[in-house]
């Protein structure tokens, strides 16, 4: 009863902390990314399909139909993460505290609160996934499955795949 109050604070806290996000409009680039990308979808791989695809799925919707997946898929990042720490040896409270500092930590404003951002939080999903996956022994194809998708939406995480890779070798 006391992990299920603790994680209804978190979450009540977070919801708080990221309140004025619902209430904010397309931001600096977001429109003109969103709307240029879904009307330029071409046959073929994007750098970021992933995220293109679900900027496709929601076109035409409001800016908050644009944020509230941003939030909710933060909010996956930090509970894979505390899945992860726990699963490489840390004690359930340091788990919480680690997944609580990703959960509000002031850098994942940017990713959350702009559209654009969705694209970072769908990588770090998939290589938190990824991670997850490979410490909890469960299947090392899904391992590889969610690193590769990750670089689907963020090039930049072709480094999950060595990571996955390395830690399977151990």
């Amino acid at each position: 009863m006391r992990r299920v109050l603790l994680a209804l604070g978190i979450g009540s806290a977070y919801l708080l902390a990221y309140a004025s996000v619902f209430s904010a409009g397309f931001v600096y680039e977001d429109y003109r990314t969103v709307a240029t990308t879904v009307a330029d979808l071409q046959p073929g791989i994007h750098p970021r399909a992933l995220t293109v695809a679900s900027f496709a799925a929601q076109a035409g919707g409001s800016a908050l139909a644009y944020h509230v997946p941003n939030i909710a898929l933060h909010a996956l990042v930090s509970i894979l993460a505390g899945y992860w720490l726990r699963r490489v040896g840390l004690s359930i409270a340091a788990a919480w505290i680690g997944a609580t500092l990703l959960l509000w930590h002031p850098l994942a404003v940017e990713a959350v609160a702009y559209v654009t951002g969705r694209a970072e939080l769908v990588a770090g999903v998939l290589a938190m996934a990824a991670c997850a996956a490979v410490s909890s022994r469960q299947s090392w194809a899904v391992a590889v499955l969610a690193s590769m998708l990750a670089v689907l939406s963020v090039v930049g995480c072709i480094t999950s795949e060595g990571i996955v890779t390395c830690y399977t070798q151990r």
